[in-house]
Formats: C-alpha cells, structure tokens, sequence
C-alpha cells in the first residue's frame, strides 16, 4: 500500500527532482503547475523507489493519478505496479490523468504485459492539450505568418517608445500586483478555476526564492501593464502565466516577444516555447493559433476497466 501525504508548498524542492529530468514537453509535469493546482485537484504523494506518485482527484472528482514521475525504468514500473495494487485495494478504478503520447505508450505496453490488469479506455480532449512553437519563431516573428504581431509590436514601439521591459523583484512588486489586482477585478471571468489560479500566482510571486520562476513585465513609467511567469524544462520554455492589460493596443505581443528573448538569450539550450492550453476559451484558442504552433502536446485520461 502506498503510505500518500498531502502535497504542500513547503513539498516543491523535494519534488522538483523528479520533475527536473522530464522530456515530455507537457505543463502538467513542470515545477508550477504541479505546485499551482495542488489543492484544486486534492494532490497528494510518495515516492517509490525512486519514482515519483502523485494521487488527485479529476474533474469529476474521482481519484486518479499521474504516471509515475523520474527514475529508471525499473523504477518506474515498480511504482506503476503499487499504484495498481493501492487502487486495488482501496476499491478505485483506476484512472491516469494528463497523459502524454510517450507515457500513453508506456501504459499500453506494459498493460500488455499485464502490469495493469485491464484493458485500456483512452480519451482525449483537445482543450487541455498544450500548445508548443519553437524558440527562433517566437523571438524573430520573422516571415509572413507573423505579420500581424509585428504590426502590432511596431505600433506599441511607436506609440510608447519609453516603455521598458525589467524582471520582477522588490522594486516592481507592488506596481506588479496593484495591475494583477486591477487586471484580475476587471477581466476576472465567472469561473472558479480562474480564481483558484489568482491564489496561486500571488503565491509564486511572494515565494519567488522558493518557485525560483522566470520572469518578466512590461512598464510604462512607474505603472506594470504586463508580466509574464516561466519556467525551463530541459529544452522547452514554459509560459506559465501571461497577463497584459487589452486596453492597450499590442501589450501582449510585446511583452511576449520580450520574454522570450530575454529568457533565450540566456538560456540558449531552449529550443521550444510552450504557451500550454486553451481550455475551450475561444479567445484563447485564438490567440494561441495564432502563432503558429509547430505541434500540440497531446493528453490523455487512461482508465483501466477492469
């Protein structure tokens, strides 16, 4: 039986390892958002081996699980093998959440050699799949396809040439949040989620040290009207968070733009940016279109029917 404890802020830097080593380019394995969601999805964990055993609750609020995290593969597939004996035992059907393409594979095979005691449902929903370009695209906005950003970037140039683009430390903070708050009060849309995601990004941005993010805002003058929170996985940059006041015209295109120069510029190993879902918002999905990914991260809920 797994012996599983609630996952906690004060758990990241003894998760982050197993997080660190992850090649499949999904936001649901990254530092953040396993910290970020911890309480709307009721994490909780172990290791196994030296595995990685996250339990949460789904959407639906039936438990499920993530595929074991880091290790070998030996090590993997021991932890694998304690999930399906604790499900077992505590009568849940079992079900694994955010699974990408790779890790759906691993399931299969191992499900055929009869590690999982079942036959595999998979579905999928295109809303939560992630959205990844590569760095180049997103910093030289070169070709055709990016003619409207760079229309936009070069209006903003001409219309706030004093703009600066700056880090986020003790000197911007409070500007920072006096826009998080006004931006969050006046776009805020009627859905808990959303609020659940305001708790959390306050939280990284008072644990900077701790979360150790990358980050970035946009100023005109004294007044933030945009900032950005990522983080670097092996080759991929991860836009955690990007909020820009609409009100003034090419905010988000340049501080987008900005961000990922700075962060490539010293962080040359990153090839790709993952700008992650659009959860089913039209205007996201639009805005995320129209970069022009290069592909989607897709993921998958496994349930094993027994």
């Amino acid at each position: 039986m797994l012996t599983l404890k609630e996952m906690t802020l004060g758990d990241l830097e003894a998760i982050r390892p197993y997080l660190e080593t992850r090649t499949s380019r999904s936001c649901d394995d990254t530092v953040a958002d396993m910290l970020m969601w911890r309480e709307w999805f009721g994490k909780s964990w172990t290791v196994v081996e030296k595995s990685l055993v996250v339990h949460m609750k789904g959407y639906d609020e039936q438990p499920a699980y993530m595929v074991p995290l880091g290790g070998s593969e030996d090590s993997r597939r021991a932890a694998l093998e304690a999930i399906v004996e604790h499900s077992h035992a505590n009568g849940e059907t079992l079900r694994f959440m955010a699974v990408p393409d790779d890790d759906l594979e691993w399931l299969q095979t191992l499900n055929e050699e009869g590690v999982l005691q079942g036959k595999l449902d998979v579905q999928t929903n295109p809303a939560w799949w992630d959205y990844v370009y590569t760095a180049e695209d997103m910093v030289t906005l070169s070709g055709r396809k990016y003619s409207t950003q760079r229309n936009h970037i070069n209006k903003f140039n001409r219309d706030y040439p004093m703009y600066t683009f700056e880090q986020i430390d003790d000197s911007n903070l409070e500007a920072l949040k006096n826009f998080f708050d006004a931006f969050e009060d006046q776009y805020q849309k009627d859905q808990p989620i959303l609020a659940e995601e305001r708790v959390r990004i306050a939280e990284i941005l008072n644990n900077r040290e701790l979360y150790q993010p990358l980050t970035g805002c946009l100023k005109l003058g004294e007044y933030v009207i945009g900032f950005t929170i990522g983080e670097i996985i092996g080759d991929t940059l991860f836009s955690h968070v990007e909020k820009a006041s609409s009100e003034i015209p090419g905010a988000y295109p340049v501080l987008t733009q900005n961000f990922n120069a700075y962060v490539t510029e010293k962080h040359p190993e990153v090839a790709y940016i993952n700008r992650e879902e659009d959860m089913g918002d039209p205007g996201l999905k639009q805005a995320k279109e129209a970069y022009n990914p290069i592909f989607m991260v897709k993921k998958h809920l496994v349930t094993v029917r027994r």
